[in-house]
């Protein structure tokens, strides 16, 4: 097939949308298929994670542009489909109406963008876009990607009509094999004690993400137990500096760490020196740093809204309230029990490497893609 995907700021600054957009298109490439990625941005990834060429015949190219209607004469009828990932940009409206045009069907990831949460932030912006236009765009949709059951639950409330596939986000297993004999690594970096405690919360200081709440947690649990280091990563969206004036004195003890955004060898081997990682986040689609966590072998503390039903269901996760309490109770709870640590990491990574790969995801997008392509019945309906 040719497929075009269309992100308007690839960059791993925005968070895991355009991560996880770039690992659907390679794993798409790697199946055979020829993927274009249309942007207006690009930023923070190497050529060779947005240009390859296959063994198996598949090719991933990136189009840079800053014009909308460059952008959308990439699309003509040589296309088998188009995938959106996004509702919002100008991006998708000017790209949407050339497929309309050139008779190509089309694919609307929302990422979590109509979510209940979501939804009531900048909300009269948001409604008057969907009465206006969104709701045209989303109805002429051959359908919607969803990432789980959550996020169609939330859309029960828009009244949207069309059709759905759900379908969530994949990981690289193969970039955290051998993860552990990084252990200790990171811990030196930062001069953190052997039998330190190590919470890793991996994600924009934004927040949605629930950081004021985590940080309320760990005053509370590292007054109980003086292992706990909290280790902030990511980069900052206006939280930072609140953040380190509220964990001052335990910034200035050494406890917490703020490293900013993390990459390449310096990401992995903090992930290998994490005991528990933490995301108390008020809403997500599916985030991926938590399927890659669990790739790695970590304990997981997610909140409910984390949206991760795998390792819900199956009890691979610590699923705790949005209660700085709870919270705090809980990372005492799971720093006291290595072996609880260790029953949830090895179910979380089993989960996720047999259903939570880019290999897998790939295998599942195409049947998906064809159901569109084909107006299968497949597809369910909008309610």
């Amino acid at each position: 097939m040719r497929i075009v995907h269309v992100v308007n700021r690839l960059d791993p600054e925005q968070g895991g949308p355009p991560r996880s957009a770039l690992g659907l298109c390679q794993a798409l490439a790697r199946r055979g298929h020829e993927v274009t990625i249309l942007t207006r941005y690009l930023a923070g990834f190497d050529e060779s994670d947005t240009a390859m060429s296959g063994a198996s015949g598949g090719t991933l190219r990136t189009v840079v542009a800053p014009s909308l209607r460059a952008l959308a004469s990439e699309v003509d009828s040589s296309a088998d489909l188009v995938q959106f990932h996004s509702v919002w940009q100008p991006l998708t409206a000017w790209v949407s109406a050339r497929c309309i045009r050139e008779g190509v069907p089309y694919v609307i990831a929302p990422r979590g963008e109509l979510d209940v949460w979501s939804m009531h932030q900048k909300s009269l912006k948001k409604f008057v876009y969907l009465g206006l236009l969104g709701r045209r765009i989303i109805a002429r949709a051959g359908a919607l990607h969803l990432l789980n059951e959550p996020e169609r639950q939330g859309l029960s409330k828009l009244r949207l009509t069309g059709n759905y596939f759900l379908c969530p986000n994949g990981a690289d297993p193969y970039e955290w094999q051998g993860v552990e004999s990084l252990r200790g690594v990171f811990r030196k970096w930062l001069g953190m004690e052997e039998d330190a405690i190590m919470l890793f919360f991996f994600s924009r200081l934004h927040h949605k993400k629930g950081v004021h709440l985590l940080a309320s947690a760990f005053e509370r649990a590292a007054q109980r137990d003086p292992r706990l280091h909290l280790v902030l990563a990511g980069p900052d969206y206006g939280e930072e500096a609140a953040l380190r004036n509220k964990l001052g004195m335990l910034t200035a003890r050494g406890r917490v760490h703020f490293v900013g955004m993390l990459d390449g060898a310096r990401r992995l081997e903090a992930m290998a020196d994490a005991d528990i990682f933490v995301l108390p986040s008020y809403q997500e689609g599916h985030p991926r740093s938590v399927i890659e966590a669990a790739l790695a072998g970590k304990a997981l503390m997610l909140s409910p809204y984390c949206n991760c039903p795998e390792f819900e269901q199956d009890d691979a996760a610590e699923i705790v309230p949005l209660d700085e309490v709870q919270w705090a109770e809980s990372i005492l709870t799971l720093a006291s029990s290595e072996t609880t640590r260790q029953q949830l990491s090895r179910k979380a990574q089993l989960i996720a490497a047999e259903s939570l790969t880019w290999d897998a995801i790939g295998r599942r997008m195409e049947r998906h893609y064809d159901a569109v392509r084909h107006s299968s019945s497949d597809l369910a309906t909008l309610q």
